[in-house]
């Protein structure tokens, strides 16, 4: 009855460790401890259970079970690791993923709150800006923008950077840049502009893990390859939540779904048919205007030297632009 009693013991326990974590296992072996004592009295043999620890050793647990869970996150506060050539983060061009990693990233900040949830939406609010998601940080801007100060804007901001949120792509200065950009041609009359600060919003590796995104490759250039079971289960859940919240908020069906309230002004006519036809006017003939290969190179330094000026179309094809700017170049 008490080696009966004993094998019920041990079943149950073993059971009862396989349901749980890694930590809660490390607990239960030293408490099986008592178990293996009683089935000795008992005079059971120690045979190995369905967790498969090894009885004639002693109380550990076997290195593959024991699986080290991800890292905890780590503040990122050396200022190499927060430049766009050697974070680990990966590049993001669209405001919803990088609103969703500030939501989920802020809370392993002590410092960071709802205000730098309001500086991270400020940002995610310019990335369209931009082909590749970067961002200009005017700070006057966005303290008039936020209505805060200046030192909270900026702390925020680092708090981002710490976050792995935002890393730099240009570190802004005082320095002249059209002095810069003009060389050795700048004249007094070119006038003074600062060098712009930019950032490029950028997903943290630990937002990724819990989303359960994979990843290949490292760093800013890594990419968004496919998800496990869990993160697909939670990007369905996220697209039927989106849909559902569209739809309450058009409040509109299809026809075929609620009959239309309105009568029918459609006529049938049954013998007659109507005549539809009319005479369309005749387009007025454009002249070909013919561009030659002096005026197309004149037209793309102009707009090369708009693009020093204007800081949103630094990053647009000359060539593009030029032909878009044609009619105003060529008046």
């Amino acid at each position: 009855m008490a080696a009966q009693t004993v094998r019920v013991l041990r079943n149950r326990r073993a059971q009862y460790v396989q349901r749980q974590g890694p930590a809660q296992q490390v607990l239960a072996v030293h408490q099986v401890g008592a178990v293996r004592q009683a089935a000795a009295g008992a005079g059971l043999p120690p045979a190995a259970g369905p967790t498969g620890w090894d009885r004639s050793g002693p109380s550990t647990l076997p290195v593959t079970s024991l699986a080290a869970p991800f890292r905890p996150f780590e503040l990122i506060e050396t200022p190499e690791a927060q430049e766009i050539h050697s974070t680990a983060s990966r590049q993001l061009r669209r405001a919803g993923d990088f609103l969703s990693a500030a939501r989920y990233m802020v809370r392993h900040h002590p410092k960071a709150g709802p205000t730098t949830l309001r500086l991270a939406a400020a940002v995610a609010s310019r990335m369209h800006r931009s082909q590749h998601g970067h961002v200009p940080f005017n700070v006057p801007a966005t303290v008039r923008e936020l209505g805060l100060s200046r030192r909270t804007v900026l702390t925020h901001a680092r708090y981002l950077r710490e976050l792995g949120l935002i890393v730099w792509v240009e570190h802004g200065s005082k320095r002249n840049v059209l002095r810069t950009r003009h060389g050795s041609d700048w004249q007094p009359g070119h006038g003074y502009r600062g060098t712009a600060t930019l950032y490029a919003p950028v997903a943290p590796p630990a937002w990724d893990h819990a989303q359960g995104h994979r990843i290949r490759g490292h760093g800013y250039r890594a990419r968004l390859i496919s998800y496990t079971q869990a993160g697909r289960r939670r990007a369905v859940t996220a697209a039927q939540r989106s849909a559902r919240t569209a739809k309450q908020a058009s409040g509109r069906c299809t026809p075929s779904v609620v009959g239309t309230s309105a009568p029918s002004r459609l006529q049938v006519v049954e013998r007659a048919k109507k005549n539809t036809s009319r005479t369309r006017k005749a387009r007025p003939a454009h002249p070909a205007v013919r561009v030659t290969p002096a005026e197309c190179h004149q037209a793309i330094t102009l707009t090369q030297q708009l693009q020093r000026e204007v800081w949103w179309l630094y990053d647009a094809w000359s060539r593009r632009t030029a032909y878009a700017l044609r009619p105003l170049i060529r008046a």
